[in-house]
């Protein structure tokens, strides 16, 4: 485990962005008076950032942590085996554990994300998987000219995280939902939107993307975490050799690789 990013539940949420940004983090812990109350995602501030955006509310300086967090999160003791942590990642669907042995006194409070799990898998994970072995095959993706809107409803509804940028038939960009937060968080809170409806309806995915990463389906899942790990993205489209033209064959996360430590026990 390691030492968790902390922010006050009555803090500004535009200081939560700032300091998952400036720490390139997914996951800050929620204190309260010394204890931890809550916990707070990518996912969640974008959700809400969106939401409030589509009914036309600009009040940043309303918006506060606690209306973001997930109340009474969950949380394991500190002999807890790894893989009993990933399993429990994978069965509540969520991205983050605290390790402390309870939530009284934030101090003792640790932390155990995917990220973290990708960083320390060869120790953790001994056999040599391809990727073509785990990645999910025809995945969803969208053009640049998809609304940011509509990438975000298609994060939403189909339970992802993540989005190949594809046009022509060729890989052109990457977003994931941690990429998509950070930008409309940041456009809402500069107050650099004026037409919130414009501005959701017209900015696009290539407006927002970063450039094409990719990795090839003969490589092996050390591969991919260590490219996950050095990009910070929550996944990474796979292509069917490693040329940038080749063809998309499917998408490899975070969450696939955490699938084979709960399977291996």
């Amino acid at each position: 485990m390691r030492s968790p990013l902390l922010v006050d539940r009555d803090e500004n949420i535009a200081k939560a962005v700032e300091l998952l940004d400036r720490k390139k983090d997914t996951h800050l812990v929620v204190t309260d008076e010394g204890r931890v109350v809550g916990i707070v995602s990518v996912k969640d501030i974008l959700r809400t950032v969106l939401d409030r955006l589509r009914w036309g509310s600009q009040r940043t300086s309303k918006l506060y942590v606690s209306a973001v967090m997930t109340e009474n999160p969950l949380y394991v003791g500190l002999e807890t085996p790894i893989h009993e942590v990933a399993k429990l990642m994978i069965d509540k669907g969520i991205s983050s554990v605290i390790v402390a042995e309870d939530l009284e006194d934030v101090e003792s409070v640790g932390i155990i994300t995917k990220r973290d799990i990708l960083r320390n898998l060869r120790s953790l994970y001994d056999a040599r998987t391809l990727v073509s072995n785990i990645m999910t095959r025809n995945p969803v993706s969208v053009n640049p000219g998809t609304t940011i809107k509509h990438a975000e409803w298609i994060l939403r509804e189909k339970n992802i995280s993540t989005l190949p940028v594809v046009e022509e038939g060729a890989l052109v960009g990457y977003l994931d939902a941690r990429i998509l937060a950070l930008e409309i968080a940041w456009a809402y809170l500069k107050g650099d939107i004026k037409h919130t409806r414009t501005f959701i309806e017209s900015t696009t995915v290539e407006d927002v993307m970063i450039a094409p990463h990719f990795i090839s389906k003969d490589k092996d899942i050390y591969s991919v975490a260590e490219l996950l790990v050095h990009k910070r993205v929550k996944g990474t489209p796979v292509l069917e050799d490693d040329r940038l033209e080749a063809k998309l064959v499917g998408i490899i996360t975070e969450t696939d690789i955490v699938h084979l430590l709960v399977r291996e026990h």
